[in-house]
């Protein structure tokens, strides 16, 4: 992907936009009610642990376990009308990204390239 070419965006819809922090997020959780839907994005990380059990005066290794932690970095509420349309700007620009570099593999699948490549 080195070699494909960078698109900046020169005009925001609604001016430039102010700075704000940059979070990352690989989970989200969505509620949903009559009046709006709440999205609530998290950060998972897994570390293994190691721990030592003390039995006398020796400290034995147990094995490693796996520890998954989720920190939520932002909550956004919009209404169903604003989810709907965030939903068709989501397709057009997904759509958009997968013909420039290609499909987006879910897990389980294999990642189709770009026609043109």
């Amino acid at each position: 992907m080195a070699d494909q070419p960078v698109t900046t965006i020169q005009n925001w819809p609604f001016g430039q936009p102010a700075v704000q922090p940059l979070s990352y997020c690989n989970g989200v959780g969505i509620a949903v009610s009559p009046w709006d839907f709440t999205f609530q994005f998290a950060l998972s990380s897994a570390a293994l642990t190691a721990e030592h059990a003390v039995t006398g005066a020796e400290a034995t290794p147990t094995p490693p376990e796996l520890s998954i932690t989720q920190e939520v970095v932002a909550r956004l509420v919009m209404s169903p009308q604003h989810v709907k349309a965030f939903h068709a700007l989501l397709t057009t620009n997904i759509a958009n990204y997968e013909s420039q570099f290609g499909e987006i593999p879910l897990l389980g699948q294999t990642a189709q390239p770009a026609e043109g490549n």
